[in-house]
This record gives C-alpha cells, sequence and structure tokens, in this order.
C-alpha cells in the first residue's frame, strides 16, 4: 500500500505491506510498519536529554468495512 501519512503538519508519502481481503462485500485490511518520527518533526524529549520515546514509531491498522 502506498499512501500519504499527515502527523503534526507535515504529509510524506509511505509504502508498507499489508494484508487486504474483499469478502462479502465487505473489505477487512491489517498493516504494521515502522516510521521515523523525525520525519515528520515529532519530539519529545524531556529536560536533562533522556530520550523517552524512541526514533522508530511502530504503526498498526486494522481496518474493516460494514
Amino acid at each position: 500500500v502506498t499512501g500519504n501519512l499527515t502527523l503534526r503538519g507535515v504529509t510524506k508519502s509511505v509504502t508498507f505491506p499489508a494484508d487486504i481481503t474483499v469478502k462479502d462485500g465487505k473489505v477487512t485490511a491489517k498493516a504494521e510498519f515502522k516510521i521515523d518520527r523525525h520525519d515528520w518533526n515529532v519530539s519529545f524529549n524531556i529536560p536533562g536529554g533522556e530520550v523517552i520515546l524512541h526514533d522508530d514509531v511502530a504503526i498498526k491498522l486494522d481496518i474493516a468495512t460494514k
């Protein structure tokens, strides 16, 4: 799957594998992938320099139509 992902006002193209099924007129899709949070200007560090959010952020999608 290829599409645009917008976070914090930054839009970037992403491509990731997905399991997509069409059955009885309903669509389900499942995917897991990682993004580098810095590509979307996401930062969250506490004063003193200790990192509390890794650079790679896991995205998990589980979508179903009714």
